[in-house]
C-alpha cells in the first residue's frame, strides 16, 4: 500500500537544518512531532543522511580551484 503524499512538506533547506542541529528549540519541536507522523518526510530526511553519508565533508578553504 502506498502512503499518501504529505500535504506540508518539509523543504529541503530545513531537512538539513535539522540534520545539522541548526534549528530553535521550537522549530524542532514541530518538525520532530511533523516527522513523527509522516512518513514521506521522514523518508526525504532518511534520503538525505544516507546521501551525506557518501562522501566526508569538504573542509572549508582547502578546496583548490
Amino acid at each position: 500500500m502506498t502512503q499518501p503524499g504529505c500535504v506540508c512538506p518539509v523543504p529541503l533547506a530545513t531537512l538539513v537544518e535539522h540534520w545539522l542541529d541548526e534549528l530553535d528549540e521550537g522549530q524542532e519541536g514541530l518538525l520532530d512531532e511533523h516527522l513523527l507522523g509522516c512518513g514521506q518526510c521522514s523518508a526525504n530526511l532518511q534520503s538525505l543522511v544516507d546521501f551525506a553519508s557518501l562522501a566526508p565533508p569538504k573542509r572549508l578553504g582547502s578546496a583548490s580551484i
